[in-house]
C-alpha cells in the first residue's frame, strides 16, 4: 500500500472517531432533577370558645377569624377547669392520609405528666359524614385507653380513618384538667405512620 491511501485511511479513521466521540458525548447527556419534599400533614392550634353546642362549636372553630399557630400559649387556667380549643390538620399531599395515628403529646414544667392530669379530653369529628353516628357528636377520647403515661409525660394515640386530599379539617377540641399542681403545660402534635 502508498504512503498516501495509507494516510487516508488513518485520517478516515480518526474522523470516524472524532465524530463518534462527539455524538457519544451528545448522546450520554444527563438530566438532573431537584424535588423538595414537604410534610404531608400541617397541625395547628387555636384558644376558641365553643358555644352551647356541637354546631356552634364546629362553626365557632371553622371561623376564618381564628388564629391558628403551631405553638399556643393559652391564657391562664386552674385544675379542674376546662379549655376549649380547636385542632387544624391540613392534608398537604395529593392522596388521602388513611389509617394513620395522631399523637397530641401533654409536657409540664414540672416534668410529672400523667394520663390523669386531663380527666375528659373531647373532639367532634369534622370529618364525620351525616349518616353516621359520629356525625356532630362529641366524642371522648380520656379514660379509653388512647393514652400512654412514661412518667414524664402523657401521649394521646388517636386513631386516623381518612383525611382527604388536599382538604382541611378544624376540630373543636375541650380538655378538661384534673387536680393537679399548678404548671405550665405544653401540648404538641404529631402524625404518625
Amino acid at each position: 500500500m502508498n504512503k498516501k491511501k495509507i494516510a487516508i485511511l488513518l485520517g478516515s479513521i480518526l474522523a470516524v472517531f472524532v465524530v463518534s466521540a462527539t455524538l457519544v458525548s451528545y448522546l450520554s447527556n444527563t438530566a438532573t432533577m431537584n424535588v423538595d419534599v414537604t410534610s404531608p400533614m400541617s397541625i395547628e392550634f387555636a384558644e376558641v370558645a365553643h358555644g352551647g353546642t356541637p354546631q356552634s362549636a364546629i362553626d365557632n372553630v371553622a371561623d376564618g377569624a381564628v388564629t391558628w399557630t403551631s405553638e399556643l400559649t393559652t391564657g391562664s387556667t386552674t385544675g379542674l377547669s376546662t379549655l376549649e380549643l380547636g385542632v387544624k390538620l391540613v392534608n398537604n399531599a395529593n392522596v388521602n392520609i388513611e389509617d394513620r395515628t395522631l399523637a397530641i403529646t401533654l409536657t409540664s414544667d414540672l416534668h410529672n405528666v400523667g394520663c390523669d392530669d386531663v380527666t375528659s379530653l373531647t373532639f367532634i369529628d369534622v370529618g364525620a359524614s351525616s349518616e353516621t353516628t359520629y356525625f356532630e357528636v362529641v366524642q371522648q377520647l380520656a379514660g379509653i385507653g388512647l393514652c400512654i403515661d412514661d412518667g414524664v409525660s402523657a401521649t394521646y394515640n388517636i386513631p386516623i380513618n381518612s383525611l382527604g386530599s388536599g382538604q382541611t379539617y378544624k376540630y373543636p377540641v375541650t380538655m378538661t384538667f384534673g387536680n393537679v399542681a399548678p404548671a405550665t403545660y405544653t401540648a404538641s402534635g404529631v402524625v404518625l405512620d
